[in-house]
């Protein structure tokens, strides 16, 4: 990608993003009814900055008074508000801006095989690729701790898949279990959920038990139907987040659904991307452990040798940075990559292209030939029908 296509991309996401937060900001005055309209708005070196205008002689105080509703429809911590001579005006800290950007590292790359997902760049600078269709590492596993990056690792496997293949070659399902938690549950939904608007879902994200359980299940049969008649297309690329906890709670029936399509899946053109804390087989039994070939290793205890056992290299997984720092499989041993990012503002830009580009028939169920149950039915975000507003995506 030039230092043109470069500069363009990023003056498209910078207006992308300023229309989006004007249009939220405005909807949330008009839910309030507010008399203020934005008048102008500019991206500075850190921030976002809108201009509005009350029509009030309080709209200073009550728009001080929003301030609550205001961030929660930003999807940020803070924001500041200034009145100069009757000119307000409300700042937002620009997003957080990733080492590796997806929609760069996409762009640079002119021809990605498919059913291969974009990991990120390596230490070197070469990017860092998956081919699910690979008969030595048809699955994955990804480890760390909870600030390695595995869950967005997972997102930008998912992404990358969609921006780089069509539905009919594959598709996504993923499979979250809700944490105890209060805010670490919001933090996962706010994570996954812009996800179940990509027109590869097969199913929305999976993340109450009964979902869960059903959407396994299905999977299951739809692998027994695929081996009977020996087919494997589309790709279904299953990614499971916080794969420890979900075999805690959900009993016999949910792990064996998982370790049969770990065995048996990769035929049939099914795979699994699994994450866990602890990357040793005690974790999630060693059955499944041995069915994942490949290793993406983040921020842990132990060394690399622990993990992959090769003995080639031996660097202490606690040396690793976090965020994204990951050990994946080279041709010569294990090597060191930042995984790419892709957030919620270049996923919903890049949805706009998906679905203009979409063929008539979005993802669906691989067959009406299996009944989904009326649980994965009534999540699957494909049956509805979506419409774009003022740069944001709405569901009907």
């Amino acid at each position: 990608m030039s230092a043109d296509d470069s500069e363009d991309l990023g003056a498209d996401r910078l207006h992308f993003q300023l229309q989006l937060q004007a249009s939220q900001l405005q909807r949330v005055l008009g839910r309030h009814d507010q008399p203020a309209t934005i008048i102008g708005g500019r991206v500075e070196q850190r921030s976002l900055l809108f201009e509005l205008r009350s029509h009030v002689t309080d709209g200073f105080k009550r728009l001080k008074e929003l301030r609550n509703d205001l961030k929660s429809a930003l999807h940020v911590s803070s924001i500041r508000l200034f009145n100069e001579e009757g000119n307000i005006q409300l700042q937002v800290l620009r997003p957080f801006v990733p080492a590796v950007p997806m929609l760069e590292l996409l762009a640079r790359l002119p021809v990605i095989p498919p059913v291969t997902a974009v990991l990120g760049l390596a230490e070197d600078g070469t990017p860092m690729f998956h081919s699910f269709t690979s008969e030595l590492s048809p699955n994955i596993l990804v480890s760390g701790e909870p600030a390695a990056g595995k869950t967005f690792l997972l997102r930008s496997i998912a992404t990358s898949l969609a921006l780089t293949n069509r539905q009919a070659n594959v598709q996504l399902v993923a499979i979250i279990p809700v944490s105890g938690d209060h805010r670490r549950h919001e933090a996962q939904k706010n994570a996954w959920q812009p996800l179940s608007y990509l027109p590869h879902m097969l199913a929305g994200v999976a993340m109450r038990q009964t979902e869960i359980t059903d959407l396994l299940l299905f999977l299951v049969r739809e692998l027994d139907y695929r081996s009977e008649h020996d087919f494997h297309v589309p790709h279904i690329v299953i990614l499971i987040d916080q794969a420890a906890t979900l075999l805690e709670r959900g009993g016999r029936i949910v792990a064996e659904s998982i370790l049969r399509l770990a065995q048996q899946g990769p035929e049939a053109g099914i795979h699994l991307v699994v994450s866990t804390r602890r990357p040793q087989a005690a974790a999630i039994g060693p059955n499944l452990f041995a069915n994942l070939q490949a290793h993406y290793i983040g921020q842990s205890d132990g060394t690399s040798s622990d993990i992959s056992g090769d003995g080639i290299a031996n660097i202490p997984l606690n040396s690793l940075l976090g965020e994204g720092d990951f050990l994946g499989p080279g041709r010569h041993g294990m090597i060191r990559f930042q995984s790419a990012y892709i957030d919620d503002y270049d996923l919903y830009m890049s949805l706009t292209r998906l679905y203009s580009q979409r063929a008539v028939l979005l993802a669906r169920p691989i067959s009406s030939r299996l009944e989904l149950d009326k649980k994965v039915k009534e999540t699957n975000p494909t049956t509805k029908q979506f419409s774009f507003v003022d740069g944001l995506v709405s569901v009907n």
